[in-house]
């Protein structure tokens, strides 16, 4: 069952129509409309890969550069309802590679509440992020 919910109800959604800098602290992003999570392991995923030299994007070199550069906890999301729930994800070494692509992933460490709908989201950085773009992932296999 939660496998065909998946299947039906599952995406990623792009919640920045253009790639944003994020000063070091907190920084909110406007969401245009709220977001749901299908399952308890929703995620957001932040694509640095404007900030990886040229020369590093290869998977390897890459996941280096991760290491080097995001300690974990350092990239931190607070999600809330219009009520009182709130929702903390954060990056805790987990990244994702694709051709000449990085992503930090972003994840609870409870699980995630189902069903909630966020209408707000608050990323607070350790460091800068320049050109990124920011991802939620509505499923996680």
């Amino acid at each position: 069952m939660n496998f065909l919910w998946i299947l039906l109800f599952g995406s990623v959604t792009r919640l920045t129509e253009v790639p944003v800098n994020l000063i070091a602290g907190p920084n909110e992003i406007a969401l245009k409309k709220p977001i749901s999570t299908v399952t308890s392991g929703a995620s957001l995923e932040i694509d640095v890969s404007a900030m990886v030299p040229k020369a590093d994007l290869t998977i390897e070199l890459s996941r280096k550069w991760v290491e080097r550069n995001f300690k974990t906890g350092c990239v931190q999301a607070q999600l809330q309802t219009r009520g009182t729930v709130t929702t903390r994800l954060e990056f805790n070494g987990q990244s994702s590679f694709a051709p000449e692509k990085v992503y930090l992933i972003l994840s609870s460490r409870d699980a995630a509440p189902v069903g909630a709908e966020l209408n707000s989201l608050v990323l607070t950085t350790c460091t800068p992020l320049n050109n990124v773009v920011i991802y939620w992932r509505n499923y996680h296999l």
